[in-house]
């Protein structure tokens, strides 16, 4: 009988047990004792108790904390000239407060102000449609940026995407430069 090699090392035992199904004694059998009677081999069993049987019902995962209604912190990132980058981090440490904090002020006096929405217009270049077919907008020369990451609470990000559909501003990074050139600069 060929076995495959997964097998080999327990073949041996397979093959004992299906030509002899019994187990075979560990040792010389022990003397039986003639004094004492045999047990009968009858046990006691405890009372079962009927209970109904187990409904899988899938529990839904735990909500996270940022797509909670309350809240939550969410992590926001974007881009910055040096200059303006400094500018920032300058007002940061003047206010004893985060950058985050300068940027949300920076969005909100802007908007209060009512020049958020003009700001964000005079960033777009519009694309060029003198001719028969549309022209892609023409991308500015390579500059060095700085990475920037600030945490916010979800309501504050989900205002911001809110500002952005408002103002018509590409991207949430495109809205937080023209606050921050209008209000650092």
């Amino acid at each position: 009988m060929t076995t495959s090699r997964r097998f080999e090392s327990i073949s041996g035992i397979l093959n004992k047990t299906a030509t002899n199904p019994t187990p075979e004694p560990a040792g010389p059998p022990a003397p039986a004792a003639a004094e004492e009677p045999a047990s009968t081999g009858v046990t006691t069993l405890r009372p079962t108790t009927r209970r109904p049987p187990a409904v899988d019902t899938p529990t839904p995962p735990p909500a996270k904390a940022s797509t909670s209604a309350d809240g939550g912190v969410r992590r926001i990132a974007f881009r910055l000239d040096p200059d303006l980058h400094t500018a920032l981090t300058a007002r940061a440490a003047d206010e004893r407060t985060s950058h985050g904090q300068v940027v949300l002020d920076c969005v909100e006096a802007a908007h209060q102000a009512g020049v958020l929405t003009d700001l964000v217009a005079a960033e777009a270049t519009p694309a060029q449609t003198d001719g028969l077919f549309p022209r892609l907008k023409s991308r500015s020369t390579a500059q060095a940026t700085i990475p920037v990451e600030i945490r916010l609470h979800a309501r504050a990000a989900t205002a911001l995407d809110q500002l952005v559909d408002q103002t018509g501003a590409d991207s949430r990074t495109q809205l937080v430069v023209v606050a921050l050139r209008h209000q650092l600069t």
